[in-house]
């Protein structure tokens, strides 16, 4: 619709991913190779039109997300209700960050709460990865940033349930990490599988998978401590995992589809 093309990332088209390719010709790729070659792209622009900003990771994607936890509250005060856990998926912080900074801000200030965010255990730079100086993308392009780093040249698993497949986590879901105001946690691509499959037999429809990580990490209900309130967000649909549920569910293609669209 507005002349754009979308471009599979390692390319051919920037030294970055001419690099890359070079040294591994069967590299599945990463968003920290992406955000090199976008970055490479615009800087190099002789039309000095071209602009990039990044989508996640960034203090002010984190400040913009956090309108979904603001009218997450609002929603929560309309039925007289207060969330005992906020449980997120975390791939670059932003989704997550965005349901559960303002709920951190009543934990700084007393508020009883426990936060999780949830990341896929193939790529586990919070519950893993040492809290460090690094850049934010391969080719070294970014500024250094204070953050969860597996290390710019790490390039995740081609997994399904790896969300962003990103080697670091933002700065301020790091050092909230730090602080002990978050407890992240970890989960495998089959434990997630697992837990969609239940989810989609139980209430109908498939969920993104990287917000079932989320959904495997709930804890069982603590009977000593009575009823308990959650409150989670998802993601956008997420297409990519038609086929694997499909095989899991036994459901035809076209069936996956209207559950996905409906």
């Amino acid at each position: 619709a507005w002349g754009g093309k979308c471009i599979a990332s390692p390319s051919t088209e920037t030294k970055a991913g001419r690099d890359i390719l070079a040294k591994d010709p069967n590299t599945p790729g990463s968003l920290g190779i992406a955000i090199s070659e976008a970055i490479e792209a615009a800087v190099g622009d002789k039309s000095g039109k071209t602009r990039y900003s990044l989508g996640s990771v960034l203090n002010h994607v984190m400040l913009h997300q956090t309108i979904i936890g603001l009218e997450a509250k609002k929603q929560l005060e309309m039925i007289n209700t207060y969330p005992d856990i906020i449980i997120g998926c975390a791939g670059g912080g932003s989704n997550f960050a965005g349901l559960a900074y303002p709920f951190v801000y009543d934990k700084m200030h007393g508020k009883q709460i426990e936060i999780y965010p949830v990341e896929p255990m193939a790529c586990p730079s919070m519950t893993r990865a040492p809290f460090v100086y690094d850049h934010g993308d391969t080719a070294g392009y970014t500024p250094l940033l204070p953050m969860h780093s597996l290390g710019h040249n790490f390039v995740p698993a081609p997994i399904h349930a790896g969300g962003l497949r990103y080697h670091g986590m933002a700065p301020t879901v790091s050092q909230l990490i730090e602080e002990g105001l978050l407890t992240p946690k970890a989960v495998t691509q089959l434990a997630a599988y697992e837990a969609g499959v239940l989810w989609a037999r139980t209430e109908g429809f498939i969920p993104p998978m990287p917000w079932l990580r989320w959904w495997k990490k709930q804890k069982k209900p603590n009977r000593k401590a009575g009823r308990r309130s959650l409150c989670s967000t998802s993601v956008d649909t997420a297409y990519w995992i038609w086929r694997p549920m499909k095989n899991i569910l036994q459901v035809n293609y076209q069936t996956l589809v209207w559950v996905m669209k409906r």
